[in-house]
């Protein structure tokens, strides 16, 4: 009965000390993806908490973080219910990425009703702007004439809304649409997003990234880490069978020493006569030491005392 309970415990130990070999080691492998990009000559990397279609899993980005390429090597966001734009370039550590219309309109797009419902993007900073649609030549104070939204017989402009509120505004110029805008050139927009949040990580030069394949919860693996998991993804298994040699090699020492003790009785009595006799050594040793200093420090004093007389 003894032996069986050493055996099952030992079984238990070693199960128990594989899964928790083995699985940091899947799932900080599973999640860690190389950077991709569309090929074109300003194409941005892709990566965290980005996924580009048909080329990364799904366990390499964050949901709604959806990028594809076009035929001419663009990166193509898709927002819900804005349609597609090129992505001219993402700036992690900001966690801000720069979008343009594909036909260079973004005025377009605003009267367009341009919306961020159902995306994981914000715009940031914004303002209240009005769009005017002028017939003849007047000039307002804004951005315009925007000669992509404009025709031959009149003009669209672009202005902040307190100028209407304060300033009068020509006959000739009709209001067209107001609305939360960014102050930014009408040719591009900057989408900002706050999850996941991974500024911390790029400030630290490391790889954000999902921490396994069945959560949302972000983690981070720092650049030396990431050296240590291409190394072990190179060389097979070779590190993690160092782990189990080592492992294995403790546990079976470890139970043959004390279950040889726990069976047989007379090496338990053996051993623990042995403890007993280096304690009592040990402690003659400490104490002969101590006595010999005591006495050679008490043979000093009478001298000292001597010569200051």
């Amino acid at each position: 009965m003894a032996s069986f309970q050493i055996f099952f415990s030992t079984f238990l130990l070693l199960f128990f000390f594989l899964f928790l070999l083995f699985l940091p080691h899947t799932a900080r492998s599973q999640t860690t993806c190389k950077p991709s990009t569309c090929g074109g000559s300003r194409s941005p990397p892709i990566k965290f908490p980005f996924q580009l279609n048909n080329t990364q899993t799904k366990v390499c980005g964050y949901p709604k973080f959806n990028l594809s390429c076009n035929n001419i090597g663009q990166t193509i966001v898709t927002l819900p219910y804005s349609g597609d734009f090129v992505v001219q370039d993402i700036n992690y550590l900001c966690q801000a990425m720069f979008i343009t219309d594909p036909d260079n309109c973004f005025a377009k797009r605003y009267l367009q009703n341009f919306t961020l419902s159902g995306s994981p993007f914000q715009l940031e900073p914004t303002g209240n702007f009005t769009f005017y649609n002028c017939s003849s030549n007047d000039n307002l104070f804004g951005i315009g004439p925007i000669p992509c939204v404009s025709g031959h017989n009149y003009s669209v402009w672009m202005t902040p809304s307190f100028i209407g509120e304060n300033f009068p505004i020509p006959d000739s110029c009709s209001l067209m649409m107001s609305a939360m805008l960014p102050f930014s050139s009408p040719e591009w927009v900057r989408l900002v997003w706050s999850e996941p949040s991974c500024e911390d990580c790029e400030e630290r030069c490391g790889d954000c990234g999902l921490e396994s394949n069945t959560s949302l919860d972000v983690g981070c693996i720092l650049k030396e880490e990431n050296q240590g998991i291409q190394k072990e993804e190179q060389d097979g298994f070779e590190i993690p069978s160092f782990y189990l040699s080592m492992g294995l090699g403790f546990i079976t020492g470890f139970w043959i020493f004390w279950g040889s003790l726990l069976l047989n009785r007379s090496w338990r009595h053996t051993y623990i006569r042995f403890l007993d006799n280096m304690n009592d050594k040990i402690y003659v040793m400490v104490a002969v030491g101590a006595n010999k200093l005591r006495r050679k420090f008490q043979s000093q004093q009478p001298l000292e005392v001597k010569g200051r007389q």
